[in-house]
C-alpha cells in the first residue's frame, strides 16, 4: 500500500501535465500504461530513488534512459528490466561533468529525436564535507554545484527538441 502511494505521490510531484492520466496508474491490468512511448531520461536512475522511478516508468511503459555513474548498478537494473521486457537504456553520464551530459543528451536526439520527460533526479550528498553555507569548502560547494544546478542547464541548453518535455 505505501509503494502505490508513493508511486501516485512521485508521478504526481514529478509530472503534473495535462497530457497525463494519473488516475490510470495502477495495478489494473486492463489499463494503458500512464507512459506509453514516453521517452524517459531519468539522472541518477541506477540506485535509491532514482532506481524506484526507473521501475516505475518503465513498467508504466516509458523507454527510459538512466544517466548515472555508477555503471556496476546501471548495467545490472538495464539488464534486469529489459529481461522483463521493459525497454530501458544505461547511458554512464556524470551528471557534473557538461561535456559528458551533452554527448548523453546529443545520443538520444540521434536515437530518438525527441525526449518526453525529464526527471532530474541525481542530485549530492557529501555526507561530513557537507556543512552550514558559512564553514563549507569552495571545492565542496562547486561539485555540489556541478551536479545539483550544472547538470541540468547542460541537458536542456540549446535544445529545440526539448521544449515541451514534461520536468
Amino acid at each position: 500500500q505505501n509503494h502505490n502511494l508513493f508511486s501516485r505521490v512521485l508521478l504526481n510531484v514529478h509530472f503534473t501535465h495535462k497530457a497525463y492520466n494519473f488516475s490510470s496508474v495502477s495495478s489494473n491490468a486492463n489499463s494503458i500504461p500512464a507512459f506509453k512511448d514516453k521517452i524517459t531520461v531519468i539522472t541518477g536512475g541506477a540506485a535509491g530513488i532514482g532506481e524506484y522511478g526507473t521501475r516505475l516508468f518503465a513498467k508504466e511503459g516509458a523507454t527510459v534512459i538512466i544517466f548515472d555513474v555508477n555503471e556496476e548498478a546501471g548495467k545490472k537494473l538495464e539488464a534486469e528490466l529489459c529481461e522483463k521486457g521493459q525497454n530501458v537504456i544505461f547511458m554512464k553520464t556524470d551528471i557534473s561533468s557538461y561535456d559528458a551530459v551533452c554527448a548523453s543528451m546529443e545520443e538520444i536526439d540521434k536515437r530518438f529525436g525527441r525526449l518526453d520527460v525529464l526527471y532530474n533526479n541525481a542530485s549530492v550528498f557529501l555526507g561530513s564535507r557537507d556543512n552550514k553555507i558559512s564553514e563549507i569548502s569552495l571545492e565542496t560547494w562547486n561539485k555540489i554545484l556541478s551536479i545539483n544546478l550544472n547538470g541540468l542547464f547542460a541537458k536542456l541548453s540549446g535544445r529545440k527538441v526539448y521544449n515541451n518535455v514534461v520536468m
